[in-house]
């Protein structure tokens, strides 16, 4: 086989293969270099009213809840979204193998054996022989000369392509994370609302026995009696659709996690309080978002490759030429004569294509290209003002939650102190129990305020760190 090469590249001139390969290395790209857009951020975000040393490395792990990062570790490992989303980078890096090799001829090796009887009529002796062997191997190569950069135009828009599904990649991430945080935050408080309400609905019931036993001695009307029969009623209502939140929210969970709900439900440890938060939000600046967000880094490479599609396409006013034969090999009707010297045989064939009329086909071709390139500028510009928004909106929510949140607390330890005193006068018998009663149900409704204060607060943090950018990518 080694003689057989020898043979074959002596066959081909030394001249014609470097004329060949400097014309590939010399072919130029056309259509435009991408560039990337400039964004004018502003100086600092307005309502941003921290300045914090923070970032943004593992913020979940503020809450202070060793189950709650164990949680976040099993989703990052199990989540389908995010999985799906890592496929997806590998299905691009493939295509963008594939782009790479289209630079590169195309071998292929052959064999064949043929027995073959011609027809006798036609040879003017029909007693000549028309049965015949034919042997063959060798390589057959196809190249097309890649002179005006379509096929790396291609391959360009590849390597962008890939940039911007590990963007989708970081995106999912980011959502992961949040999602989960937010889910695990609302179990936590709808358990700690339905054993209030559950609380508050003991004491409901009480009361109406109590009043329910006045008026049967003529003390009091119907009119209470109905009254808090409603009043309970709507309680029971309350605690049912907190319980229909919680399950939902488990089972969300689960989801995230890809558990199965229904044994994750069994799992679950209810029993545990609504975490703490420590408060910390980190300060960053406009110009930093653009390279923290993965919707506007995504955004960028989505522009990128619209505009080497763009080359591509202008690409094809031009002529191309390729090598679209070339074959070497060894031809013989003597097996045992196959591999001599003589049995060499080779081909080299080329071909110019060049449009000339195309009724327009290829202009519009172009222009549509253009004009996708225009889009994706235009959907990076929105992008960018959307990202910002979407951090001054988050900045707004998060400090009124917070300043709600303190008028909240303030008004629970009033109410405290508050129910402290009567708790007193019921003791020392200046007040009934009906009025004590009261005021315990009062005094449960501002627990519940300050524990949906709360959660809010915690989502609007999450919001707020998922705006920055979700993680440190």
């Amino acid at each position: 086989m080694k003689m057989f090469m020898k043979q074959i590249l002596c066959k081909i001139k030394p001249q014609k293969s470097l004329i060949f390969f400097c014309l590939f290395l010399t072919g130029c790209m056309v259509g435009p270099n991408y560039q990337k857009p400039v964004s004018h951020a502003p100086e600092k975000f307005i309502e941003s009213q921290t300045s914090s040393t923070a970032t943004l490395a593992s913020w979940w792990k503020r809450f202070n809840d060793p189950y709650l990062n164990e949680l976040i570790q099993k989703a990052i490992s199990n989540n389908y979204d995010l999985k799906i989303a890592v496929e997806k980078v590998t299905e691009s890096r493939d295509f963008y193998k594939i782009e790479k090799a289209k630079l590169f001829p195309e071998i292929d090796a052959t064999a064949q054996a043929l027995r073959a009887d011609i027809s006798k009529n036609l040879f003017a002796n029909p007693l000549l022989t028309t049965i015949f062997n034919f042997f063959r191997v060798g390589f057959d190569a196809i190249w097309e000369i890649d002179i005006f950069g379509k096929q790396r135009r291609m391959k360009e828009a590849a390597s962008y392509d890939i940039g911007e599904k590990e963007e989708e990649v970081h995106d999912a991430y980011i959502s992961v994370l949040s999602d989960v945080t937010r889910y695990y935050i609302d179990i936590r408080a709808f358990k700690e609302l339905c054993d209030l309400t559950e609380k508050k609905i003991k004491l409901e019931k009480k009361y109406l026995l109590l009043i329910q036993n006045r008026e049967g001695s003529g003390i009091e009307s119907n009119i209470p009696v109905e009254q808090e029969i409603a009043s309970l009623q709507n309680m029971e209502n309350e605690l049912l659709s907190l319980q229909t939140s919680l399950k939902q929210r488990i089972y969300q969970l689960a989801i995230l996690l890809a558990a199965e709900p229904e044994e994750f439900v069994k799992t679950f440890p209810l029993e545990n309080p609504l975490p703490s938060f420590d408060g910390t939000i980190p300060e960053i600046l406009p110009s930093t978002l653009l390279r923290t967000r993965p919707d506007i880094r995504g955004a960028e490479r989505k522009l990128a490759t619209a505009t080497a599609l763009v080359g591509s396409a202008i690409a094809d006013y031009f002529p191309s030429f390729s090598l679209n034969y070339t074959s070497v090999g060894l031809d013989s009707s003597i097996l045992h004569k196959l591999f001599e010297k003589s049995s060499t045989t080779w081909v080299l064939g080329s071909l110019m294509n060049w449009p000339l009329l195309t009724f327009g086909r290829i202009s519009a071709q172009v222009d549509a290209k253009k004009s996708q390139q225009k889009q994706a500028l235009l959907y990076y510009e929105k992008t960018v003002l959307n990202a910002f928004q979407d951090v001054e909106g988050a900045f707004v929510a998060y400090y009124n939650q917070e300043n709600n949140l303190s008028n909240t607390k303030m008004a629970l330890s009033s109410i405290e102190r508050k129910t402290g005193l009567y708790k007193g006068q019921y003791d020392s018998g200046l007040i009934n129990e009906l009025s004590y009663i009261k005021e315990e149900e009062n005094l449960i409704d501002s627990k519940k305020n300050e524990i949906s204060s709360r959660r809010l607060l915690y989502n609007d943090a999450i919001a707020l760190y998922k705006a920055l950018g979700g993680s440190d990518w």
